[in-house]
């Protein structure tokens, strides 16, 4: 049951960019839509986006133009904040999401790096995240139809060396406990999150070596890796709406002059 569980985003023209996250009295503070929700380091979190563009002529597509992310911290003692790297990109749909009502269904990913003791919770404060570049192979703009899905995923980059690495090393200010854990006065290198998903876009070019290097800047290559490794269960698909999508039946009538 819960993979057929979607959040709805909207993908309407009218909708606006947000050029400042604080003008609380703009149009672009809003029609912000919900993509992904998680808790980590004890903070419960949401992720929110804007799907900026053109809807198409035919008034059954909508072409994407930009992206913009946002975070907001519900509840926990640990800030959570977006590190600048997020990769969209097309990807086979999962047999979950076939469904005889989207015969030309496509799926989207959108993978999202986080960041532990991290206060930049927009994307909107430096540059906006602008889909799609040449590094992500895109030739033109991504053209979504309606029903079109959204698979949203999240990796955490360790938190800042400044944090969790110290000169007596038993005994960092904070330790990170996606990479670290402490045995008595010695701090163990471990790994609790899985790379699966992270290095299969490396691999086929998504994302690239200088961004895969930053991301895990200062893990050594020796590790402890943590049995039993699993993908959190979270609400991560999206169902891609076009707002004032035509029916086939509404197109047929408008074609008769009905």
């Amino acid at each position: 049951m819960h993979e057929n569980l979607k959040y709805t985003v909207r993908l309407d023209s009218s909708i606006t960019e947000c050029a400042d996250i604080k003008d609380t009295e703009s149009l672009g503070i809003k029609d912000w839509q919900p993509i992904f929700a998680d808790q980590e380091y004890g903070t419960f979190y949401f992720l929110y986006a804007k799907l900026l563009g053109e809807k198409e002529e035919d008034g059954n597509s909508f072409t994407v133009q930009k992206i913009q992310l946002y975070l907001q911290n519900f509840e926990g003692e640990v800030t959570i904040g977006l590190k600048g790297k997020a990769y969209f990109y097309s990807q086979e749909l999962d047999f979950a999401d076939v469904d005889p009502r989207y015969p030309g269904r496509k799926q989207y990913g959108l993978f999202i790096i986080l960041q532990g003791f991290n206060n930049t919770i927009t994307t909107v404060a430096q540059s906006d995240i602008v889909f799609p570049n040449a590094d992500q192979g895109w030739t033109e703009n991504p053209e979504i139809n309606n029903g079109d899905v959204l698979v949203t995923r999240v990796f955490f980059q360790p938190i800042d060396p400044s944090l969790r690495l110290s000169p007596n090393t038993a005994n960092p200010l904070v330790l990170d406990r996606l990479f670290q854990a402490r045995d008595g006065d010695s701090i163990v290198e471990i790994e609790r999150q899985s790379r699966e998903e992270i290095d299969k876009l490396h691999k086929c070019g998504i994302i690239s070596q200088q961004d895969y290097d930053e991301i895990f800047d200062g893990i050594p290559v020796n590790f402890v890796k943590i049995k039993g490794i699993r993908r959190r269960c979270s609400p991560i698909i999206s169902f891609l709406k076009v707002e004032n999508f035509k029916t086939p039946d509404v197109q047929e009538n408008q074609v008769k002059g009905d």
